[in-house]
């Protein structure tokens, strides 16, 4: 049995062990002609999760402006409209008229500022009528005739 086992299966054993870590070898050196490609690929990626990070923190910034240029411009029209209202009250009456809106820009949602309104409506009114408003001065600085 010994000599059977020195001949036979002892170099077959020998040969697959060979065979094995030759395969194992070849595995690895193949993977490693591509670890230049992921190297790079990895930094490309990295590149552009930096530049998405950039770009959230950039479209933010714009949407509070945006918000805060939208809360000026509704402070702004609605005190244009009140001081029109009071005026027109005192011409017809003599008298100055109260506010309309006692409420501001900052009003909580159940609060009323006009009769009959939510807040979220007045202040999409409000920003239409800024975007006409808007409009007509770009018309009148570009000699563009508009009716009153």
């Amino acid at each position: 049995m010994n000599t059977v086992f020195f001949r036979v299966i002892a170099p077959l054993f020998v040969t697959a062990a060979l065979l094995g870590l030759g395969y194992s070898y070849g595995k690895v050196s193949a993977a490693k002609k591509y670890e230049p490609k992921l190297a790079a690929l990895q930094s490309t990626l990295d590149q552009a999760a930096q530049a998405a990070k950039a770009e959230q923190a950039k479209q933010k910034e714009t949407q509070n402006a945006i918000e805060k240029s939208n809360n000026a411009n509704i402070a702004a029209i609605r005190a244009r409209y009140e001081r029109m209202l009071q005026h027109g009250a005192a011409r017809n009456s003599g008298a100055v008229a109260p506010s309309i809106s006692a409420s501001g820009v900052d009003a909580t949602g159940s609060e009323q500022a006009i009769a009959g309104c939510s807040a979220e409506f007045e202040q999409a009114c409000i920003l239409d009528a800024n975007k006409v408003t808007q409009w007509q001065e770009w018309a009148r600085r570009n000699q563009i005739p508009t009716a009153d």
